[in-house]
């Protein structure tokens, strides 16, 4: 179950900052239950986040997403912290690059609707050449910045929050 209130979104275990300027995707074949997908108005870049219940270890659920053969890695898997959860991410295109990823695994606790990680995954779109490499600099846009940076694991306040409502 997802919960809003004073701007922030609340799953039963962690929370976040809503960005500001992005369009909410409401189609309901692409978005699971846990999840909320947000993209910008011209839908070149969307971000999924959300709670899912990983099979592997973070750094295994990302070495499984890179093994596809379509896609190719950019950089190294690289460890990530966020305010309580760990885990791993790392960049990555589609064979043709028509497309660019940032993907993040963290783990956490199992909750009690049986979730154990947090999901992070940034599409952008590639049209041309010049667009390439979009990611980074996406991530360091004020309003995405100030999301990604509000994520916290806390699933104590988030019950408070959900119970007093």
């Amino acid at each position: 179950m997802l919960y809003i209130k004073n701007g922030r979104l609340y799953t039963q275990s962690f929370s976040f900052e809503l960005p500001e300027d992005m369009c909410f995707v409401s189609d309901p074949s692409v978005v699971s239950p846990d999840t909320i997908i947000v993209e910008t108005y011209d839908g070149r870049f969307q971000i999924d986040i959300g709670a899912e219940e990983f099979d592997k270890s973070p750094y295994g659920e990302i070495a499984q997403i890179l093994a596809y053969d379509e896609n190719e890695n950019v950089g190294n898997i690289f460890p990530v912290e966020r305010n309580g959860m760990s885990g791993y991410a790392s960049f990555y295109r589609n064979g043709g690059w028509s497309y660019e990823y940032y993907e993040e695994r963290l783990g956490y606790p199992m909750n009690s609707e049986g979730q154990n990680g947090f999901v992070l995954a940034i599409t952008h779109e590639v049209e041309n050449d010049e667009q390439r490499d979009q990611i980074e600099a996406f991530m360091k846009r004020d309003n995405i910045k100030r999301m990604i940076e509000s994520i916290k694991y806390e699933p104590e306040a988030c019950a408070r929050v959900m119970e007093t409502n």
